[in-house]
């Protein structure tokens, strides 16, 4: 697991990371035409998809390629709903109490001084995932830049 507090906010040393600036660059080049290649391919494959709805075809076979139109069910319960068929037909027994703490009212206990931002954090279950945000630097150090973001709740 990552602790963000153990990282140091910025380092300077090229030499050291074992990176080319060829490398960077071509990192830098490589991400814009990912990110043009999958804008592309999204627009091919929705044209594609929208053909075969339009046809009610599950398969097409075109220029020797064959596609296969899927469908997933991504029903999710409307448990209000359903709650109240539950109610209606008095099957209480598959009705249950959750307790679980009012988010909404954390900031109004944090100002009346009830609870602190220290003691909310004590219940938190940090999961860190380290990301690469990449951008051209603003001066013409070609100087790799690591910096760590932290977040507090509110």
């Amino acid at each position: 697991m990552f602790d963000p507090s153990q990282f140091i906010n910025e380092i300077s040393s090229e030499v050291e990371s074992g990176i080319s600036e060829n490398e960077v660059l071509a990192y830098i080049e490589k991400k814009k035409q990912v990110a043009s290649l999958e804008k592309e391919v999204k627009s091919i494959g929705d044209k594609i998809k929208s053909y075969l709805i339009e046809k009610n075809a599950t398969k097409a076979k075109l220029y020797g390629v064959e596609f296969k139109l899927n469908f997933q069910n991504r029903a999710t319960m409307d448990e209000e709903k359903l709650l109240e068929l539950l109610k209606e037909r008095q099957l209480n027994n598959a009705i249950i109490t959750v307790e679980k703490p009012n988010a909404e009212m954390l900031p109004q206990l944090i100002a009346e001084g009830k609870l602190t931002e220290s003691d909310i954090s004590t219940c938190m279950i940090n999961n860190w995932v380290p990301t690469l945000n990449v951008s051209k630097s603003k001066t013409n150090s070609s100087e790799p830049k690591i910096t760590t973001n932290k977040s507090s709740m509110f």
